[in-house]
């Protein structure tokens, strides 16, 4: 099942798999009985998702290694790291993401209310400057372009994330981006 169609130029919708439970008849009457199956999934066509599967692998090695070399930062539960989700690619130009709940557009984020809200939440301050610093300096090391602030996401207000890697190692759009 389509539950949403994102307005980007590739259009990805989030799919969810249904499942009947065992036993079920499949008749059209049935369908009270079906069961979404976690998890749901961005379907992409249009881009080269082995370049999204790339910068998440390349991500979670760079997280690896700030966390070994935690020392450096002032323990390991205080190095900076990037979150990195799952990518499956289909064939060329086609695949499926993970979807990661909880995220809202850095363009269209509240920070008056996060200030409020996490005003006197050390922990909360940390983790994201943590992600914002990982996420950063792994985005800009890879060379991703297209890093306008649709492509910037807070999850559940304690991290910073990068999506959209369709364009890496130094490639932009036609249109200026902000750095």
């Amino acid at each position: 099942d389509v539950k949403k169609v994102f307005s980007s130029m590739a259009k990805p919708g989030i799919i969810s798999l249904s499942s009947y439970p065992t036993g079920a008849v499949l008749l059209p009457e049935d369908q009270a009985e079906v069961v979404e199956v976690a998890p749901r999934m961005i379907a992409k066509v249009g881009d080269n998702l082995l370049q999204d599967l790339s910068v998440s692998i390349a991500f979670r090695i760079m997280n690896h290694v700030w966390q070994s070399d935690g020392e450096r930062f002032g323990g390991s539960d205080k190095a900076p790291f990037s979150f990195a989700y799952d990518v499956l690619p289909t064939g060329p130009r086609a695949g499926l993401l993970e979807v990661v709940s909880g995220l809202s557009p850095l363009n269209d984020y509240d920070w008056a209310a996060w200030t409020c809200k996490y005003a006197d939440n050390k922990d909360a301050l940390d983790n994201m400057v943590r992600s914002a610093a990982g996420c950063s300096v792994a985005q800009y090391i890879l060379g991703c372009g297209d890093r306008h602030f649709d492509n910037i996401q807070i999850k559940d207000g304690e991290q910073l994330l990068h999506i959209d890697f369709g364009m890496i190692l130094g490639e932009n759009p036609a249109f200026k981006t902000p750095r």
